[in-house]
């Protein structure tokens, strides 16, 4: 028995990470278009990079920002919401 299951209606972290890994970019922006209000930082982070890996050598990418600017506009607005405060760590000043 899980000692702390999902809630009805909600992801499970780890599976969708995994998911997220070796999703193709397509399917990647699928699972933000249906779940991305749930996600976290991290998962969002991952996203971005798993996109970016994709995209990098990709001779159409330009193309494909385009058409699906709508949902990459959603990702990055909910990037801002989800990005965790940062504090400078005392010692940074004293450098």
């Amino acid at each position: 028995i899980d000692a702390n299951p999902t809630p009805r209606g909600c992801i499970s972290l780890k599976p969708l990470t995994s998911a997220v890994t070796a999703a193709p970019k397509e399917l990647m922006l699928r699972f933000f278009a249906a779940w991305g209000g749930q996600m976290d930082h991290m998962i969002i982070g991952n996203i971005w990079n798993k996109l970016g890996q994709q995209l990098r050598d990709d001779r159409g990418r330009e193309a494909w920002v385009v058409e699906h600017g709508e949902v990459l506009a959603r990702l990055r607005r909910r990037s801002v919401e989800v990005l965790p405060e940062w504090a400078a760590p005392e010692w940074l000043g004293k450098v």
